[in-house]
């Protein structure tokens, strides 16, 4: 059985785990711990069964429908098996629910896997952010509207 849910800061440890082996820069497990105190920022488990594979980092940006998608990871063990996909179409059914339909992204430009993914979902790129990330690679940010 695959399905979403809220996580709370009990899970930092798989968290961190899953962000360490698919990021060649991982986010700190400190950054992650700030996150759960942010007001509008919630961290997504993607479970198969009971074991958590796969998490995202929604901000969302209520007065606007807008959720920026900050983070999100499949453990590489289970990639490239159709779960970053169902993981996606289950976050865009979760933001229907919740009435945003806007949403954008920041990825890096050698992250094919990733990008790939989005564009099947049809993410647009609509701009080059020159060096975003802290190695000055650059990143694109892909903008998806669910109401189309």
């Amino acid at each position: 059985m695959k399905k979403i849910k809220i996580l709370d800061k009990s899970w930092i440890e798989r968290i961190f785990e899953i962000e360490k082996k698919s990021f060649s820069s991982p986010w700190t497990k400190r950054f992650f711990l700030n996150l759960f105190d942010e007001e509008n920022v919630f961290v997504y488990g993607f479970f198969l069964n009971k074991d958590l594979i796969g998490f995202s980092v929604i901000e969302y940006l209520i007065n606007y429908s807008i959720a920026h998608l900050q983070n999100f990871a499949i453990n590489p063990e289970y990639q490239n098996k159709g779960f970053g996909s169902y993981f996606l179409s289950l976050m865009h059914e979760n933001f229907k629910k919740n009435k945003i339909y806007k949403i954008f992204l920041e990825v890096r430009v050698t992250n094919y896997k990733a990008i790939n993914l989005y564009e099947k979902f049809n993410y647009k790129t609509i701009n080059t952010l020159s060096d975003y990330y802290e190695n000055n690679e650059d990143a694109y940010r892909m903008w998806f509207n669910l109401e189309n």
